[in-house]
């Protein structure tokens, strides 16, 4: 029998991989052709479960319903992922049969497995190819141009959306048919289909402007490029159309045509000097105020020399410059032109110019000046005063602060060194209440969120601050919100060191307390001695004889005691004056 031929059988045992587990699922025997497949030799696997090879790519449920099957007795089919000794993927579709004794029990599995990596890799790049492509219809589907592809016969093949918003066919009418038919398509002077197409084959690329219909007969005009699309061989096997309505553009060039000789109509009414050059920068238009600009125009399209030859040196070098940039970079320009005599303004001027046609040719180059000389001087005035008030607040002794929203110091003056032996940039960024005593900063705060609620707020206080010797230095405050002023733009801090004063006024204080004490001690204890000596000696002097020795000593003590009273009140007088 040639099945029992040991070469075949050995032949079968390497063509095949197989394996058999016992009903618990241990491994119990795999074949040469697996053990070669997977690198395991069969030490490795007796005794383990299939599980050792999973790659994981099949979860719990994938596994709990093949068991469930086979331990019925029931075969099962399909694809598992393993992994190899060395750690690659092995895909295997495997068969697994049960087998059964007879007492209808299941005593052993016995699986086939079929190496289809090619399969399963040939699947993952069709699944990648189809996604690339899914993604690149849906991008094209999000541009608004037309974009459309044909065969080499120009039978369409490809219609996005932007197809369908502009010709008004679905995908599926237009698919199959000749381009020709679905979109017919009118070419300019000196260019036709054929033409078109030749140049197509031979270039590969044409691009051109033509008029195209939609599906209801309205004429669209259509900025168009078209290329042969060629394959990785170099071979061409289509052609791709990308078309874009421009007929609101060519519609707006037209509009702007007509519109050139109502503004030219317009320019001799115009009040403010403006004008319209051509790209060599001769005038093909301009008001009659433009003399007050330019101090001499010439007579439109009766001289072909560009404006600025007509114009002073120093003003034609600045009108030249912003004339060239602006035909180089299209759109819009404004300079502020200024200009001078000697350092007297002689006129300033926001001058503006533009182009006026973008697409077409020849360009037309308008422009417009203002005159802000006024405005100009005021600006100069105002910035020549700045400048003397800054100059005036850095010399002077007092120390000038600027606090931002958050109270940090944003500018300091250099009367800091002397009034609080700092240097400027060293108290730049650091928070004001920082040098303040701990008691005193609840108010200041309070202070500050006032002052700033609103432009203009003011307010004046006295404080101690800490000097960098350590010592506690008195300030007088005047504090203004001036954050309306863009120069300043803050809380604005007035510090003068009052601590000479404040030491004159507690040396007075401390004078005009001994003052009073001592008009105190020199009048109430000893007036009312005094004035019980003057009773005393007026009682007894009345019962005492005339002329008697003992009444003319009382007549002594009596005038003393009186002298005595008169110093005491003139004591107490001066007193008084040198307190108030």
């Amino acid at each position: 029998m040639p099945f029992r031929d040991p070469f075949y059988l050995k032949f079968l045992d390497e063509a095949n991989l197989i394996t058999a587990t016992d009903e618990s699922g241990y491994i119990v025997d795999a074949n040469e052709g697996f053990l070669r497949v997977s690198g395991y030799s069969k030490n490795e696997l007796i005794g383990k479960k299939h599980t050792i090879m999973s790659a994981g790519i099949q979860d719990e449920h994938f596994y709990r319903t093949l068991w469930n099957t086979i331990k019925t007795g029931q075969p099962w089919t399909g694809d598992i992922c393993d992994l190899s000794k060395d750690g690659r993927k092995l895909w295997f579709r495997t068969s697994i049969r049960p087998k059964i004794n007879e007492q209808g029990e299941v005593v052993r599995f016995y699986a086939m497995h079929t190496l289809i990596n090619d399969i399963k890799e040939a699947e993952e790049l069709r699944l990648k190819l189809l996604e690339k492509t899914s993604m690149l219809a849906q991008l094209l589907d999000h541009v608004s141009d037309a974009v459309i592809a044909t065969d080499l016969n120009f039978n369409i093949a490809y219609w996005n959306k932007g197809c369908e918003n502009l010709y008004g066919f679905k995908a599926e009418e237009a698919m199959g048919r000749p381009i020709s038919e679905m979109v017919p398509t009118e070419f300019g002077e000196g260019s036709s289909e054929e033409e078109s197409a030749e140049t197509l084959m031979k270039s590969g690329f044409w691009s051109g402007e033509v008029k195209q219909r939609d599906r209801y007969g309205k004429l669209h005009h259509i900025s168009a490029v078209v290329s042969i699309i060629k394959d990785d061989n170099g071979q061409s096997n289509g052609v791709l159309a990308v078309n874009r309505d421009i007929s609101e553009r060519v519609q707006a060039i037209q509009a702007l045509k007509e519109s050139e000789e109502r503004l030219k109509s317009f320019m001799r009414h115009c009040p403010a000097p403006a004008w319209i050059l051509d790209e060599r920068g001769a005038v093909r238009a301009c008001s009659p105020s433009c003399i007050l600009f330019c101090g001499d125009v010439p007579n439109p399209f009766q001289d072909e020399r560009p404006i600025w030859e007509f114009l002073p040196d120093h003003k034609a070098q600045h009108w030249r410059k912003q004339f060239e940039k602006l035909l180089k970079s299209g759109g819009s320009d404004q300079e502020l032109m200024i200009f001078r005599n000697g350092t007297e303004l002689e006129s300033a001027w926001l001058m503006h110019q533009f182009v006026l046609n973008e697409t077409s040719s020849p360009r037309l180059i308008g422009g417009v000046a203002i005159d802000i000389s006024a405005r100009i001087r005021e600006e100069e005035h105002l910035k020549n005063r700045e400048e003397y008030l800054k100059n005036l607040i850095e010399k002077h002794q007092d120390l000038t602060l600027v606090l931002n929203e958050e109270g940090l110091i944003s500018l300091c003056t250099p009367a800091s060194r002397e009034v609080l032996g700092a240097e400027p940039d060293h108290l730049v960024g650091i928070y004001f209440g920082l040098g303040l005593p701990p008691e005193y900063l609840s108010e200041w705060q309070t202070r500050f969120e006032k002052l700033k609620l609103k432009p203009g707020n003011i307010d004046q206080f006295e404080i101690r601050y800490l000097h960098r010797n350590g010592n506690w230095v008195y300030l007088d405050v005047s504090a203004s919100n001036c954050k309306d002023i863009p120069t300043l733009g803050g809380i604005v801090l007035y510090l003068r060191n009052v601590s000479s004063q404040k030491a004159v006024e507690q040396q007075l204080t401390r004078q005009n307390n001994q003052l009073l004490e001592i008009a105190w001690l020199q009048s109430d204890p000893i007036r009312k001695p005094i004035t019980a000596i003057l009773s005393l000696t007026e009682s007894v002097s009345d019962r005492l004889p005339e002329g008697s020795k003992e009444r003319d000593s009382l007549r002594v003590v009596r005038d003393e005691a009186l002298q005595l009273e008169k110093l005491v009140t003139e004591i107490t007088r001066k007193a008084n004056m040198l307190i108030g």
